[in-house]
C-alpha cells in the first residue's frame, strides 16, 4: 500500500465514522454493509431532509 493509498483509506474511514456520529446524534436507524449504507426514515419529507444534511453523494 503506497501512502497515498493509506491516506485515501484514512480519509474514507474518517468520513465514515463523522457520518455514523451524524447519524446516531440525530436518532436514525440505519444498516452498514461492507460499502453500502441504508438509513430508514418514516416519511419522504424525512428521507429529504437527511439526504439533505448528510456527506453522502
Amino acid at each position: 500500500m503506497t501512502v497515498d493509498e493509506f491516506a485515501r483509506r484514512e480519509e474514507q474511514l474518517l468520513m465514515l465514522i463523522h457520518d455514523k456520529l451524524k447519524r446516531e446524534e440525530r436518532n436514525l436507524g440505519y444498516s452498514r454493509w461492507a460499502n453500502d449504507l441504508v438509513i430508514l426514515v418514516r416519511s419522504e419529507r424525512a428521507a429529504h431532509r437527511v439526504m439533505k444534511g448528510t456527506m453522502l453523494p
